[in-house]
């Protein structure tokens, strides 16, 4: 699979800004969105959509699962700051009962035949199952081992997923396990996809290469945010073209929550060199046509509120997802569609 990008810490910007500036959000800001997202649109209410019938209605007992693996600093560094802000509770009063917490130690496979990839996901599912877990809140990152011990064990509780722009791709979800994965809801920085060639990477490369090749195509897609970013940059900074002008002209953009699904609210703090500061709830359904077309393959993330965005403090607090009916939009973010589009905030 496409790696995951990792989240970066705020504080490599600060040290090397006005040089570097990133598409992502940085841990912070995303530590943020999550946990507003999390006590409004989760902690707020009890278990809802379960296979587990004996959890229907009843309060949630929150599983938190992370990795270990050392390749993958930035998800490492987010699930310690999110869990210590949710073990702070929530501003609305919502509990957050915590029963456990569980690692792995390989991240980032869609099939990993190393036996301790299995072994750990049965462990903890095992483990789980006995503390009296109603719904996993997977921290970030990116593996398929244990919606399938999930699986094996029958048992089929909630998951709330921290989207890293990795793990909320059509392809990645398409090899979880189908029946456990359709219990699965995510926060996520993508922006609405109704298909692959719609998305601002794939139409700017056709523009100005009509004739180019598909692998061409998928390769403009790699590098497009980053040339985004330069140009934006560029046309900020005014007459006169230095690193301070485009520090202040970036620094300048109002802060403001984008109206419009497919656009992202782009603004950047004091002190902060990251783009996208908002996010929307999306959740799995497995039985949905594939968004792309592709032959023999079903399953989408379904967007809450036609893929609504919200910046952290601003989620409405209520409980959507899997409640809206088979017509909600299905969006498509695949590897490498370049699909967070910072032209906004827009409306």
């Amino acid at each position: 699979m496409y790696g995951s990008y990792a989240l970066i810490p705020n504080r490599i910007f600060r040290e090397n800004a006005p040089y570097l500036w990133s598409f992502w959000p940085d841990v912070e800001h995303q530590v943020a969105l999550f946990h507003d997202y999390f006590c409004k649109r989760v902690a707020a209410f009890k278990v809802s959509h379960t296979g587990v019938d004996a959890h229907r209605g009843a309060e949630r007992q929150y599983g938190l699962l992370s990795t270990t693996d050392p390749l993958f600093k930035g998800q490492q560094a987010f699930a310690r700051l999110a869990r210590d802000r949710l073990r702070r509770g929530c501003p609305n009063g919502a509990e957050i009962d915590v029963v456990g917490e569980y690692t792995y130690p390989r991240n980032n496979f869609s099939t990993d035949t190393h036996p301790d990839a299995a072994a750990k996901a049965q462990e903890n599912i095992q483990r789980m199952q006995a503390d009296g877990v109603t719904t996993i809140v997977w921290l970030s990152g990116y593996e398929t081992a244990h919606s399938k011990a999930a699986n094996t064990a029958a048992w089929f509780p909630e998951w709330i997923v921290a989207g890293d722009v990795g793990n909320d791709q059509t392809e990645e979800s398409n090899d979880q396990d189908p029946t456990a994965w359709s219990h699965a809801r995510i926060m996520s920085n993508h922006l609405r996809e109704d298909k692959r060639a719609d998305v601002p990477c794939r139409q700017a490369f056709r523009e100005g290469s009509p004739t180019g090749s598909p692998t061409d195509e998928v390769s403009s897609c790699g590098v497009y945010r980053s040339f985004f970013m330069l140009f934006r940059g560029i046309q900020v900074a005014g007459p006169f073209l230095t690193p301070d002008a485009v520090d202040q002209g970036n620094h300048s953009i109002p802060r403001r929550e984008t109206t419009n699904p497919y656009i992202a609210s782009c603004f950047f703090d004091p002190g902060d060199y990251t783009c996208v500061k908002d996010a929307q709830e999306s959740w799995w359904d497995p039985t949905a046509p594939d968004p792309n077309n592709n032959v023999g393959e079903r399953g989408c993330w379904r967007m809450s509120d036609g893929g609504q965005r919200r910046l952290a403090g601003n989620f409405v607090q209520a409980e959507t997802a899997f409640k809206q009916g088979p017509n909600v939009p299905c969006n498509a973010p695949t590897d490498n569609t370049s699909n967070i589009n910072p032209y906004g905030p827009a409306g």
